[in-house]
């Protein structure tokens, strides 16, 4: 997992990973380049056909992702879920925006489900 990447162009992340699959949110054109923009998942050649997106969420970035039961000789799949917290700032990301950020981090974990 890749966090603030600051930038939704894919060809950007895999240039030095062939093979590498990239999955990854997608920025307004006005977060492009900021700090604390952009969250990707890379998935490896050999485990590309078992991984599969389930969830890019609106609120929070985050990205989930289903791996098949296979990958891992379990009788379920996997449900994994990446995200960046931005840490807190008492100017930019207070102790409310805070609590506001894992509240809708939650929801975002049931409705992954």
């Amino acid at each position: 997992m890749l966090t603030e990447t600051r930038t939704s162009d894919a060809s950007r992340l895999l240039q030095h990973l062939p093979g590498f699959t990239v999955h990854n949110n997608k920025l307004d054109r006005g977060n492009e380049g900021k700090n604390g923009h952009g969250i990707a998942v890379l998935v490896a050649p050999s485990c590309s056909d078992y991984v599969r997106v389930l969830k890019t969420s609106e609120n929070v970035h985050c990205i989930w992702m289903q791996c098949d039961r296979k990958m891992f000789g379990l009788e379920e799949d996997v449900i994994v879920g990446a995200a960046y917290i931005n840490p807190q700032c008492r100017d930019l990301f207070p102790v409310r925006a805070v609590q506001t950020h894992f509240t809708d981090l939650f929801k975002d974990t049931l409705g992954a489900f």
